[in-house]
């Protein structure tokens, strides 16, 4: 079951992962939510889906790829308030395990994580967002420090 948290990522993700988008510049290729064209069509379980699909993709299937592709495995149940949402918006973006790796990074960066940057959310990298300096505040602001250049 996922954390209360999760609602109110969805409903973030939705307000700035718009529409229908195909634009030639962005290598996703047809995109409507944020969700691409492989990502929809891994969903279904089929080689691939079309343009028109994607445009008739629903919120509810949207959603529904971004609790079992995304949150989760971008430690959406597990992250403390806020890293929770940064992380799962990272992992959209990058690839859960791309997100992983950087709570891991900025973690190992403070030397409460002594453990591989795999990308796998354990008890270890848990244990070192409890004990990282400052808490959470800081925390939340050097993973996005460490998300900046993945924007483009």
């Amino acid at each position: 079951m996922a954390r209360e948290t999760l609602p109110v990522a969805l409903a973030l993700m939705f307000g700035h992962e718009g529409g229908y988008v195909n634009a030639k510049t962005d290598r996703g290729g047809p995109t409507k939510y944020g969700v691409t064209h492989k990502t929809l069509a891994a969903y279904l379980g089929v080689p691939s889906v079309t343009a028109d699909r994607i445009k008739e993709m629903t919120r509810a299937e949207a959603e529904a790829i971004y609790r079992r592709s995304y949150w989760t495995q971008s430690g959406g149940d597990v992250l403390p308030a806020g890293l929770d949402y940064g992380a799962f918006d990272f992992g959209v973006n990058s690839g859960p395990t791309t997100a992983v790796k950087k709570v891991q990074t900025v973690l190992a960066a403070k030397g409460v994580y002594a453990g591989k940057i795999d990308g796998h959310i354990r008890e270890q990298p848990l244990s070192g967002v409890a004990s990282y300096p400052r808490r959470v505040h800081m925390l939340i602001i050097n993973y996005c420090d460490e998300r900046i250049p993945f924007i483009g």
